[in-house]
């Protein structure tokens, strides 16, 4: 969504809120050793960077209170500029310069500058640094930045530049200039900002002004006229002089300056200026013209400015009681003193530019205007502040309003904003404290509203307290509005620090220092806990209560955000106990005919705050006893009728109909929480009813599934306690009439669940996880087996309905955990023994759903819902009767989820091992778990999160158990052979190391391999599995793990083993997996199998790897045929007798690395053909498709 106002996430708000306030510099001694390993670090790249990150990460810390830098910015500087004096290593300078610029950054240049050395010695060696430097270098600009710094401070040096001139050379002050008009003319960078300050210091001093000022603003002037608007490569062009410029005015005498001031105002006025399209060229022209109007005007304080008021609060306190006498001299004589004509044209340029769409250009603005006028006599003054008073006309835009409450602030605190016009301003301070104007589907203000914080602000400063007595109630209340309702988390904090200022300087705002302990600047900074703590704390003082409420129902019901409308939602449910008969009448009323209006907006915040107010109120009279609250208010029958006018406007069709489905949602769960008190007409139940399965039969409708599907849902369950009494419900239930209400509606529930609509399943699976114990009571077996049903893929049509069948187990979860829990029970009304074996085996299967679409693996998310609903029901049975469980239903249940504990999907994964936690450590134990004590142990810690290496480690120790030998495999087999390298990795390194230890164990190993060949005979052709294990497969040869089954192999007396025979089978699997198959990548991985095999040493298995390969020397893929031509040569390298003849090596060799293997296979078969007899094999034969 896109938004002017910049939006702070739940979690960077609730940072903010905390706040990181220090009271000294914590990271002292951590910044000095940085400093003193510097000509350790600055050689090694990577100690350089972390160095350089770590200096600037403690640095940052400061931003917001550098002045705890202070104590020990001389130290440090000293040190650096040690640094700098004494090395000549580019990149060491270059690391002192950067740090110096950091400490800066942090501290601003003004504080740094006075620490420079600035002694005589210092000038030349500053001057021959600069001139080693690259101007175009864009990589050590710290250093020319910081190196001008210096050179401004060392022009401060009270002799003639002249004595320091050398012979011959060009004359210093010229030097200087010129080095400061090269980097002045560059821009991108801090240096242009620099070379200005230079230039001000040097062109200002008594020995430089006469002879070299007036040249200097001469070319300034020509480089401003010939600048060309359309030339935007050239702004440094424009940039620089115009810095310049303003920097001198700024410095300057007043009487050396002045006479340039008319040249300067006409060529801005000439090039017009302050309209460029730049808004850097714009701001600096504004700054310049401000500069320009104060030089023109004489340097006086005029006595008709207003009293400041009081400066800390112990004056408050004392005067609180005292009528303080005014001693503001508006009346007074003024002395008379010529205004110059120029001054019009500037006052004229900075009032245009309070209008401008950059805030950088009006706060510019704001400060001439405010600097200006402080120079202006009373009349002109006057003048300006009602000129700025237009900017507030209705027809302005948010840019003339926050231009104008800036200056409004800046003429405020400056005692230039007279009394007499607090009238007319003090309106606009209070609509620009709530400005908020919709933009589309986003709205502008912030900034104004944040501006007139700052305006409030500057009351306090400006006036006595009985001055401003008469609109104390006024401010404060929209003051603490913006403080605790203010979408933006700045608005808020300078809310409440204009508030703060204002009850310490004035001492009269009502309940100002209770407020401030609970509302200050750090506790604002969370917009939950102003809305629903502070708001109500400040709306408990009665001064505040109906404003608070008329604030939240007038301009946060249809505020454009949705978060908003529904904070002010739960904030007016908060209100009600504070004023409940006001919120049951007057709100009441104001918000209803807003529930169905045209605007949308305001349709969908007015109708969750009703739902809120409603149940709140509800809560009132049930605590309190005040009779007829709401039970018997007028206004119930209209809110009752909400839902059935918004369906005969069809405004649940079309644009915006999701975020009304969600708040007639929510109207309906709230109002029917109230049952105990508000009895809903039939007409009204109806009408929910209907637009609650309209929701659930087309959630295909809606971008936020799942949230409307839940708002339903509940809306669901509390609408049935009131439309299905329990009495009626249980009889019908238990006499299975099929004309009763309960069986209407559970039936058609049921139907729903074979849907073709994905989304309809999902809705109605939950919709009956949400009916009353009462109304499923007697009919358990039916709703079981219907969502057992509805967990399954019942053919080609809903096989990619994962999402559905995940409702459906997290509905059937959520049924057998209300149920009651008898061994001997009534399977229609309990958890027994005769369901329980259905209830397991249908979550079992669950996990072996492995559904695929382009999204992906969407098969997870019901593996991971039957790993959870598993684990739940099986706690729950424990807690209430362990008897109906049984050794067999733990034992798959354990296999199971093991197996998905060793599996790729990292959520499954972590969800299975937490799974595998509670059941192994509940209280009391879990039956039936084979090897419980020792698995006990290796699932220790739930709250200890390991790394993936360390996750598979920790489940591949359960391989060394035969129970989970199968299951555990299987599930480190597809981890080990995925394409992500992270995870084969991992799962590999387990997987090997289980290997390392038993691959010498013939008994181990036997089963090792038997529990392999298992899974290869059950997953033939499954391309999940049997691709993954092919590459396992493939890794366990390379790694020579099948030495133990080759000495096995080799020994006479174990001639007939099992463990003997494992290879063959192995290899005959292979071949099955491939056969027919047209996918090149299992090919070329099995082709690494067939040679792996080849280190056994079982001629047979030889001979038949060796026939399978030359096969596939002309196979129809060319890629597979090179690939088997190179292994099969390095596997001759290897195994040079292969070859039976070993005369026939070099011969076999040539053929396999000189073959064009690319070339029709026809043309190749010959040459296969040749190779046979070298390997003792028969020639394949051509077999003719049928």
């Amino acid at each position: 969504m896109s938004s002017t106002d910049t939006a702070l996430t739940q979690e960077e708000e609730d940072f903010l809120a905390k706040g990181d306030v220090k009271d000294h510099f914590a990271e002292y001694n951590e910044v000095i050793k940085i400093i003193d390993d510097l000509h350790h670090a600055y050689a090694n790249q990577t100690k350089s960077e972390l160095s350089d990150e770590g200096f600037n990460f403690i640095l940052n810390k400061y931003q917001e209170q550098p002045h705890l830098l202070d104590p020990h910015l001389e130290e440090l500087l000293t040190k650096l500029l040690k640094l700098v004096r004494t090395t000549e290593t580019g990149k060491l300078l270059h690391h002192a310069f950067k740090y110096l610029y950091l400490i800066t950054k942090v501290r601003g240049h003004k504080a740094i500058v006075r620490l420079f050395p600035h002694e005589v010695s210092d000038l030349e060696p500053i001057m021959t640094m600069l001139s080693k430097q690259n101007p175009y270098d864009r990589e050590t600009w710290e250093n020319k930045y910081m190196l001008l710094l210096w050179l401004s401070m060392i022009c401060l040096i009270p002799f003639d530049m002249d004595k320091f001139d050398s012979e011959g050379s060009k004359p210093l002050i010229e030097r200087i200039i010129d080095v400061a008009k090269l980097y002045l003319m560059l821009y991108g960078d801090k240096c242009q900002e620099a070379a200005a300050l230079v230039l001000s210091k040097i062109l200002t001093r008594p020995d430089a002004q006469e002879q070299h000022l007036p040249n200097f603003i001469t070319w300034c002037v020509e480089k401003i006229c010939d600048f060309k608007k359309e030339d935007s490569a050239g702004i440094a062009t424009l940039q620089g002089p115009l810095l310049a410029l303003a920097t001198i005015f700024a410095v300057g005498k007043r009487s050396s300056i002045i006479p340039f001031a008319p040249i300067v105002l006409q060529a801005i006025q000439k090039e017009d200026l302050p309209h460029n399209q730049h808004s850097q060229i714009r701001k600096l022209s504004v700054k310049l013209v401000q500069r320009l109007g104060i030089t023109f005007l004489k340097p006086i304080l005029p006595k008709w400015r207003y009293q400041r008021g009081c400066r800390s609060l112990k004056d408050t306190l004392k005067s609180q009681n005292q009528d303080a006498a005014d001693k503001t001299n508006i009346d007074g004589e003024e002395d008379e003193y010529d205004v110059p004509d120029e001054i019009e044209s500037v006052i004229e340029c900075l009032m245009n530019a309070l209008y401008d769409s950059d805030t950088i250009v009006r706060w510019s603005a704001a400060k001439g205007i405010g600097r200006v006028t402080s120079r202006l006599p009373r009349d002109l003054a006057d003048e300006v502040v009602g000129s700025v008073l237009d900017c507030f006309s209705d027809t302005q835009a948010d840019g003339a309003y926050h231009g104008g409450c800036l200056t409004l602030a800046e003429l405020g605190r400056r005692g230039l904003l007279l009394p007499h016009r607090l009238e007319e301003v003090v309106p606009i301070l209070l609509h620009a404290l709530v400005f908020d104007l919709k933009r589309g589907a986003f709205s502008v203000g912030a900034n104004v509203r944040d501006s007139a914080c700052y305006l409030a602000w500057s009351f306090a400063r400006a006036y006595n307290a009985e001055t401003i007595a008469p609109y104390v109630e006024k401010i404060a209340r929209s003051l603490l509005i913006v403080t605790a309702y203010d979408r933006e988390v700045n608005c808020r904090r300078a809310a409440s620090a204009a508030f703060q200022e204002n009850v310490g300087r004035q001492g009269q705002f009502p309940h100002g220092i209770d407020i401030l302990t609970k509302a200050d600047y750090f506790a604002v900074g969370s917009r939950t806990d102003s809305y629903l703590v502070i708001g109500p704390y400040i709306a408990s003082f009665k001064e505040y209560t109906v404003t608070f409420i008329d604030h939240l129902c007038e301009r946060k019901v249809d505020h454009w955000d949705p978060e908003i409308r529904l904070l002010t939602a739960i904030a007016l449910h908060n209100l009600v106990p504070i004023s409940p008969t006001y919120m049951a009448d007057a709100v009441l009323a104001k918000l209803l005919p807003m529930c169905t209006g045209i605007d949308l907006v305001a349709r969908h915040g007015s109708i969750i705050a009703v739902a809120e107010i409603i149940h709140s109120l509800s809560g009132v009279e049930t605590s309190t006893g005040s009779v007829g609250l709401i039970s018997r208010n007028k206004h119930l029958k209209t809110a009752f009728g909400i839902c059935k006018e918004l369906q005969n406007a069809s405004v649940f069709r079309g644009f915006g109909n999701e975020l009304m489905r969600l708040a007639i949602c929510h109207l309906i769960t709230r109002v029917s929480e109230c049952r105990a008190l508000i009895k809903p007409p039939p007409a009204a139940t109806k009408s929910w009813l209907k637009v609650i399965h309209d929701t659930l039969s087309n959630l295909d409708w809606y971008v936020d599934v799942e949230k409307v599907c839940n708002a339903a849902v509940k809306a669901l369950a509390e609408v049935n306690h009131i439309t299905i009494p329990t009495g009626d419900f249980t009889e019908v239930a238990l006499n299975q009439k099929s004309d009763g209400k309960a069986n209407d509606v559970l039936d058609s529930y049921i139907l729903k669940l074979k849907s073709s609509s994905e989304k309809e399943r999902i809705g109605y699976s939950q919709a009956i996880s949400a009916l009353p114990k009462h109304v499923v009571n007697g009919r358990y077996m039916k709703i079981l087996n219907a969502l057992m049903a509805a967990t399954k893929k019942s053919g080609s049509a809903d096989a990619a309905f994962a999402e559905a069948h995940m409702h459906a187990v997290q509905a059937l979860v959520k049924i057998c955990k209300g149920m009651d829990i008898k061994k001997d029970g009534n399977p229609d009304e309990a958890l027994c023994v005769t369901n329980v074996n259905d209830v397991y085996e249908t979550l079992i299967h669950c996990l072996s759903d492995y559904t695929k679409d382009n999204r992906g693996d969407i098969g997870s998310i019901v593996r991971l819902a039957g790993i959870r609903g598993l684990e739940m029901i099986t706690l729950e049975i424990v807690q209430k009767d362990k008897s109906i469980l049984n050794k067999e239903i733990i034992r798959k249940l354990m296999c199971s989820v093991l197996q998905q504990s060793g599996e790729k999907i990292h959520k499954v994964r972590d969800g299975a091992r937490d799974a595998l936690f509670s059941l192994l450590h509940n209280n009391p134990k879990v039956p039936f778990i084979p090897h419980h004590d020792e698995l006990v142990p290796i699932f220790i810690n739930r709250g200890y999160m390991p790394r993936m290496k360390g996750l598979y480690r920790m489940t591949s120790k359960v391989l060394m158990f035969d129970t989970y030998l199968y299951n555990m495999l299987l599930g480190l087999v597809v981890s080990v052979g995925d394409l992500t390298q992270s995870l084969a990795d991992a799962s590999g390194e387990a997987l090997f190391a289980h290997l390392d230890s038993i691959h010498r164990n013939e008994e181990q190993m036997e089963k090792f391999i038997d529990a392999f060949i298992k899974i290869f005979e059950n997953h033939l052709k499954v391309t999940r599995v049997s691709m993954p294990l092919l590459k396992t497969l493939q890794l366990i040869l390379q790694r020579g793990y099948f030495s133990g089954i080759a000495d096995v192999m080799q020994d006479p007396k174990k001639k007939d083993s099992p463990l003997s025979q494992t290879p063959t089978k192995i290899f005959s699997l292979v071949k099955q997996e491939i056969a027919r198959t047209k996918d090149a990548q299992r090919l070329l991985t099995s082709i690494e199998v067939f040679c792996g095999f080849l280190q056994l040493p079982s001629d047979d298995l030889r001979k038949c790897t060796i026939s399978q390969l030359l096969r596939m020397l002309c196979h129809v893929y060319p890629k597979v045929r090179r690939s088997t031509a190179t292994q099969l040569y390095e596997s001759v390298l290897t195994y040079d007798d292969l070859v039976s003849d070993m005369d026939n090596l070099e011969t076999v060799m040539t053929i396999l690395s000189e073959t064009v293997w690319d070339s029709p296979v026809d043309a190749l078969r010959p040459i296969r053909n040749e190779l046979c007899p070298y390997f003792s094999v028969a020639v394949p034969k051509l077999v003719s498709k049928k």
